[in-house]
C-alpha cells in the first residue's frame, strides 16, 4: 500500500514536467495512446476523393488494423516488412479518427506512412453549415450570442460523417481539432436550450422549433435504427478501452440514452404535441429498466457492442441525470410508474455514491485506496440534476436537503474567479469548464427553491468566469463563443492540459443565464408587489 503513493506523486511528477510529445509518442498525425491494442489517433483530413492508404512497416504481417472499431483488410500491394491497408472514405470521420492496431501484433516500434488516394486534401476540414440559425440579432446579450455561435459551429455538416446532423462536443484548440464525434447523447441539451432560448424571445420561436425538430429527428431515427438490434437502445458514444479488441467501445450506456430521452424527446413532445416523440421517450425508459437496470434500483454502466455483454460492475457519477428521464415521464403521463422508477433509481443512487461529508463519490463500487482522490466536479451537476428531479415529482424534502449540503460543500471549493477545479478538492487540477456552467445552473434552482440568497452569488460568480474565459474573437470560428480551459482531463483523448471548449458547457451557460434573468426580474417583481 506504501507504493500507492509513491507512485501517484511520481505519475503527477511526469504529467507536469514531461513534455507532451514524450507522455503521448507523437507521430505525425498520429497520438499513440494508452492501450493494450496500439490505439492511433488520425485528425486535420478532409477526404474528397475515395480514401486514402495507410502503409505500415513491420517485421510481420498486420492482419488486421481497425478504424472507428470497423475492420480494415489489406489492400492487394504487399511487400516483405510493409503492410497497406486502405482506409475508405465513408468509414473515416472528418476531423477524428481512431486507428487500432489489436494487441497480437508485434510490440516492436512501428513505422506510419499516409499515401493520398486520387486526391484527398490535407488540412482543417471546413464546416460548410446550410442550417439557417440566423444571427440571433434579437438577443442582445454578447455572451449568449457568442454561446449559440459556438453550438451553431459545432453542427456536423459533413456528408462523410456516421454523426451527420449531431454536433460535435468538443472542440480542442490546442490540436485544432473537434473531439468526440461519436458522443451524440450531448447533442440533446441543444434541444432544450433551443426552447429555453425560445421562452425568453417570443421572435424566435419558429426557428427554435424548426432546429429542434431537426436535432430530434436525426436522433430519433438513429433510436429507431439501432433499437432492432439485439441488444436494443442505441449506440450513444465510443469510449477507447484497452480492454475492447477493437480498441474502442461503443455503448450503449442507459443514462446517456436516458439523456437524450429526457432532453431531447420529451421537450419537443411538449413544444409540438407530436405523439412521436413521447412514444420514443417511454421506449427509452421501458428498455432502460427491462435491460440495464435491477429491482433495488441498481442501474448498469451499459452494454458493450464490442464484447456483446452487459457491464454491471461499476457506474459513473455522472449517471444521476437518469431519474431526470423518469421524473419528466411522470410529469407527461400522470403514470406512477415512472414516479417509482424515478424514486427507486435515485434512492440506490444516493445510497451508493453519496458522501456525509456533502459531496457524491466518483465511482461505484467505492473502494477505501480512491477516498478522496477524485470528487469529479461535473459528477456533482449531474448528481444535484437527478436529486433535484426527485425532489420535483416527490416533494420530499429529504431530496433538496442532500441537494443543499452539497451545494454548500460547492460553496467550500469554488475558487475565488468563480470556477470549480476539475477536481473539485484539488485546486491545482485546473478549471473545469464543463463543470462550471451546469453547476450556475442547478445553483440557481436550488436559489428559486430555497431563497438562501449565496446560492445565487456563486452561481452569478460561475456566470461571470465563464463569460470570461469564453473566445469573443472571430480568429477561426470554431473557436467563437466557446468556454475555454485548460485542465488535467484535457477532451478525453490521452492529452492532459489542452485547450478545450465543450458543446453542453454552452448550452448550460445560456440556460444558466436566461435563469438568472428571469429570477431577477421575478425578485424585481416581489419587492415592488409584495
Amino acid at each position: 500500500m506504501l507504493m500507492r503513493p509513491i507512485e501517484n506523486i511520481l505519475k503527477m511528477l511526469g504529467s507536469k514536467f514531461l513534455p507532451d510529445i514524450l507522455k503521448n509518442n507523437f507521430r505525425g498525425p498520429f497520438i499513440h495512446t494508452r492501450s493494450v491494442s496500439r490505439s492511433f489517433f488520425l485528425k486535420d483530413f478532409s477526404f474528397v476523393g475515395d480514401g486514402i492508404n495507410l502503409r505500415i512497416n513491420s517485421p510481420v504481417q498486420i492482419s488486421v488494423l481497425y478504424l472507428n472499431g470497423k475492420p480494415m483488410t489489406h489492400c492487394s500491394e504487399q511487400n516483405s516488412g510493409t503492410n497497406v491497408f486502405f482506409l475508405t472514405k465513408n468509414a473515416l470521420e472528418p476531423w477524428e479518427n481512431i486507428l487500432t492496431i489489436p494487441a497480437e501484433s508485434p510490440e516492436k516500434k512501428l513505422d506510419f506512412v499516409l499515401e493520398y488516394h486520387i486526391d484527398a486534401v490535407t488540412g482543417v476540414p471546413d464546416q460548410i453549415n446550410d442550417t439557417d440559425w440566423g444571427d440571433f440579432s434579437f438577443e442582445k446579450n454578447i455572451h449568449i450570442r457568442a454561446a449559440w455561435g459556438f453550438i451553431q459551429n459545432s453542427y456536423n455538416n459533413s456528408k462523410e460523417s456516421e454523426f451527420r446532423g449531431t454536433f460535435y462536443p468538443c472542440f480542442d484548440n490546442t490540436n485544432a481539432t473537434y473531439r468526440l464525434n461519436s458522443w451524440i447523447w450531448c447533442s440533446a441539451i441543444v434541444v432544450e436550450a433551443l426552447f429555453d432560448e425560445m421562452n425568453m424571445h417570443i421572435e424566435f420561436q419558429s426557428k427554435a422549433y424548426e432546429i429542434a425538430k431537426s436535432v430530434g429527428d436525426v436522433l430519433l431515427d438513429r433510436w429507431d435504427r439501432d433499437n432492432k438490434s439485439a441488444a436494443g437502445g442505441v449506440v450513444i458514444r465510443w469510449d477507447i478501452s484497452p480492454s475492447s479488441p477493437i480498441g474502442i467501445v461503443p455503448w450503449r450506456a442507459p443514462n446517456d440514452i436516458a439523456f437524450i430521452g429526457a432532453y431531447a424527446f420529451l421537450p419537443l413532445y411538449h413544444a409540438t404535441l407530436d405523439k412521436k416523440y413521447l412514444h420514443a421517450a417511454l421506449e427509452m425508459g421501458r428498455w432502460i429498466l427491462e435491460n440495464g437496470f435491477l429491482p433495488n434500483g441498481h442501474l448498469f454502466a451499459g452494454y458493450r457492442d464490442d464484447l456483446s455483454h452487459w457491464d454491471r460492475s461499476w457506474l459513473y457519477v455522472d449517471s444521476g441525470y437518469t431519474s431526470k428521464l423518469f421524473a419528466r415521464l411522470y410529469l407527461a403521463t400522470n403514470d406512477i410508474f415512472w414516479k417509482n422508477a424515478a424514486i427507486q433509481f435515485i434512492d440506490w443512487y444516493i445510497e451508493n455514491f453519496y458522501s456525509k461529508s456533502g459531496f457524491f463519490k466518483w465511482v461505484w463500487p467505492w473502494r477505501f485506496w480512491n477516498s478522496g482522490k477524485k470528487i469529479f466536479t461535473r459528477g456533482q451537476a449531474w448528481a444535484l440534476d437527478g436529486v433535484l428531479s426527485a425532489y420535483q415529482i416527490s416533494g420530499d424534502k429529504k431530496y433538496l436537503e442532500i441537494a443543499r449540503q452539497v451545494a454548500f460543500t460547492l460553496l467550500k471549493y469554488q475558487n475565488d474567479d468563480g470556477s470549480w477545479p476539475y477536481i473539485l478538492t484539488r485546486h491545482s487540477s485546473g478549471p473545469c469548464n464543463k463543470g462550471t456552467p451546469i453547476l450556475a445552473y442547478h445553483l440557481l434552482r436550488i436559489y428559486e427553491l430555497t431563497g438562501e440568497d449565496f446560492f445565487g452569488d456563486s452561481a452569478r460568480k460561475a456566470i461571470q468566469w465563464c463569460e470570461n474565459n469564453q473566445c469573443l474573437i472571430e480568429i477561426q470560428h470554431f473557436e467563437y463563443g466557446g468556454i475555454f480551459s485548460k485542465n488535467e482531463e484535457g477532451s478525453i483523448v490521452g492529452q492532459a492540459n489542452v485547450s478545450t471548449a465543450f458543446l453542453y458547457a454552452s448550452a448550460y451557460y445560456s440556460m444558466a443565464k436566461n435563469l438568472d434573468a428571469h429570477l431577477s426580474k421575478a425578485r424585481i417583481l416581489n419587492e415592488k408587489y409584495p
